[in-house]
């Protein structure tokens, strides 16, 4: 523990004393069944974070109304039905000193996109940009409903053992669109003024805390900052706090952000700084004084230390991190920061890619065990088998640590230097997600896996060495438009421009607007080139939202032109003609910059065929797709070879 002593300081909120200062924040999941019920998959998987040593586990927004608005396989309070699973998780919970609070959240238009007949309350009527739908302003009986609903919940949540609420009012929610000047326009006691904006927000922390009592802990979940136009600014949250507290909040969570809107607030990216939402928490700290949590991106121990020592907040908040790592909190107290497996922030399984087949269930990018913790256990296999996993990317990394651990002999080859194939080049102009190829390439040494740098496998080696099993990983290779002049001397690869291996002219066009595309953009942009990005669809139309929102505000920031919908006419030494609008423009440029996609590299596998025991194709060998299908599908093949008899493992893996 030396060096974070604050970390694991007991706290208290309210009536509850904390064994540390770590709190696991809401995140959702879609564990919980069709009725929003306990699942044995949701308990085994906040087990897994208490044993991990969190002092404070918040559940996920839960709902507390019945219909609709309402995302699939979330979690429910909203009737007595739901107290005996939620009572078998607070006791488990309990067993490891974890304390354990439940968020209650209507969240008022988020989610009617599920219903596009639903007509949903918001504080006045408006048009929601999100399904075109015109809302209705919500009447006073409506109002009193849903405090009454909070009251209800919070009473089912003591009853079924827990040590606090949360108070949703951040995010879009519906208390939070009354807090909002930007879309509360309401002339009565509920709109107008600041306090009269906190009226709906103040009686229902008011009359849950006169309900629950003393003895159990209300904590709120605030904007400091909505970062749009005409919403709440951080001089309107210090204005807000007081008035919480007033009301009966044990302490305040400051967040930020609205979704469909500034998500990337709410849930930073890899675009973000560490700590970008401290200071959000530091000023709301000087005006009340009750306990402050702060989070966003404070994975780094050294800086969450920091925060406390300096006093800009009482306790650390963590979601994704705790995704990626159950026992993090563990591992900083024993000082193992290198065993640490990161959180890179890309928001893919939490966010952006969770899995279809399950009801869109989150998982983790970096660990694929995340939602499968009562079903997944390592098995160690009863025959060692002699396995070649060529290709030293994520996909390659992962199922040599999994086939190593389980017993196999493994040799692992890259043609390269050094480990982490394509991930490389976006480590190289975003440093920090180096930490994922770090932490696989200590897991691999600490395995046993043998590790060969600069050495491209062919037919011949595999003879060679005859091994039992091969697995190819061997990436994928940028692609190339079928245009005009494709040829030329002035065009480029994205990852050759973002690895620093080419230089580009002072005006660029960059063909290809999905991640590649937007980021090396972005990256242009910054040093000061005139860009232009040019695809056939929309600008990001597969890019995951919140990365979509903060990539957007960089090339906003830095007068990147767009051109969507356009079709690719001609490279020249000028520049490219498009054809837009049934008109042919021509966007002049010193360099063309390519970023439309990969396709596989597996002529080794076509090769292989029939010439080994077992062959298996993962990652973008396979298909090109991202780094999540990279890691989750070694870890899968990790495990499936071979596979145990009648273990289900095709069932518990699968996706």
């Amino acid at each position: 523990m030396s060096g974070f002593e604050k970390l694991f300081e007991p706290g208290r909120i309210g009536s509850v004393n904390l064994k540390n200062r770590l709190i696991m924040e809401p995140i959702g999941t879609r564990y919980a069944d069709s009725y929003g019920h306990i699942t044995e998959r949701y308990k085994y998987f906040l087990e897994e974070r208490a044993k991990g040593g969190i002092g404070l586990i918040i559940n996920e927004a839960s709902r507390m109304v019945k219909p609709l608005p309402w995302p699939p396989f979330n979690l429910a309070i909203n009737d007595d039905k739901c107290i005996p699973g939620l009572l078998e998780l607070t006791r488990t919970m309990k067993k490891y000193d974890t304390k354990i609070f439940i968020e209650l959240a209507h969240l008022g238009i988020i989610g009617s996109e599920h219903d596009p007949n639903l007509v949903p309350a918001a504080p006045s009527a408006f048009r929601y940009h999100v399904t075109g739908v015109m809302l209705r302003e919500m009447t006073r009986d409506e109002i009193e409903f849903v405090v009454l609903k909070h009251v209800e919940a919070a009473l089912r949540a003591k009853k079924a053992g827990y040590d606090g609420v949360m108070i949703d009012v951040a995010h879009g929610t519906l208390l939070h669109m009354f807090l909002s000047p930007r879309v509360n326009r309401r002339i009565d006691e509920y709109g107008g003024s600041l306090e009269k904006r906190c009226r709906f927000t103040c009686d229902a922390i008011r009359r849950v805390k006169e309900e629950v009592g003393n003895d159990f802990c209300v904590i709120v979940r605030m904007s400091g900052e909505d970062f749009l136009d005409d919403g709440i600014t951080i001089q309107d949250a210090a204005n807000q706090a007081p008035l919480f507290v007033k009301a009966g909040a044990d302490g305040l969570d400051i967040s930020a952000g609205v979704f469909h809107i500034s998500a990337h607030m709410f849930t930073p990216t890899l675009l973000q700084e560490e700590g970008c939402r401290v200071y959000l928490a530091t000023a709301i700290k000087k005006v009340v004084n009750v306990p402050i949590i702060t989070s966003g991106k404070l994975h780094n121990p050294v800086l969450a230390e920091k925060i406390l020592r300096e006093g800009k907040a009482d306790f650390i908040g963590l979601a994704r991190s705790l995704l990626a790592d159950p026992q993090l909190p563990n591992k900083i107290r024993e000082g193992r920061l290198e065993e640490i497996r990161p959180c890179i922030y890309c928001n893919l399984g939490c966010r952006h890619h969770q899995i279809p087949s399950e009801g869109f269930r989150v998982t983790c990018n970096v660990n694929p065990i995340c939602g499968i913790e009562g079903e997944y256990k390592l098995i160690k296999v009863k025959t060692s088998k002699k396995v070649m996993v060529i290709g030293g990317g994520l996909a390659g990394m992962e199922a040599a640590i999994v086939l190593a651990q389980r017993g196999h002999r493994v040799s692992l080859y890259e043609k390269e230097n050094e480990l982490g194939g394509q991930w490389n080049t976006l480590a190289s102009y975003r440093p920090e997600v180096s930490s994922l190829t770090n932490y696989l390439s200590r897991e691999l040494r600490k395995s046993g896996v043998q590790i060969q740098n600069n050495t491209q496998v062919d037919i011949q080696l595999v003879k060679k060495l005859q091994p039992d099993a091969v697995v190819i990983a061997t990436g994928a290779r940028q692609k190339l438009p079928d245009v005009p002049g494709i040829d030329g001397k002035t065009v480029v690869l994205a990852n050759d421009v973002l690895s620093g291996k080419v230089r580009s002219g002072k005006e660029v066009v960059v063909i290809g607007g999905g991640l590649v595309g937007m980021e090396t953009a972005t990256f242009l942009g910054k040093q000061g080139h005139k860009v232009s990005i040019v695809d056939i669809v929309d600008i990001g139309k597969d890019v995951g939202y919140t990365l979509k929102e903060a990539l957007l505000e960089e090339i906003i920031r830095n007068g990147i032109y767009l051109y969507p919908n356009a079709v690719l006419d001609r490279i020249t030494e000028n520049g490219l003609t498009i054809i837009i609008f049934n008109e042919t423009v021509l966007l002049k440029a010193d360099t063309i910059v390519i970023a439309i996609g990969s396709v596989s590299n597996n002529m080794l596998c076509q090769e292989l065929k029939g010439l080994v025991p077992e062959l298996h194709v993962i990652g973008d060998s396979l298909e090109p797709r991202n780094s999540l299908a990279a890691i989750h599908e070694g870890f899968k093949i990790g495990n499936l070879i071979p596979a145990p008899v009648d273990s289900g493992f095709e069932e518990t893996l699968r996706g």
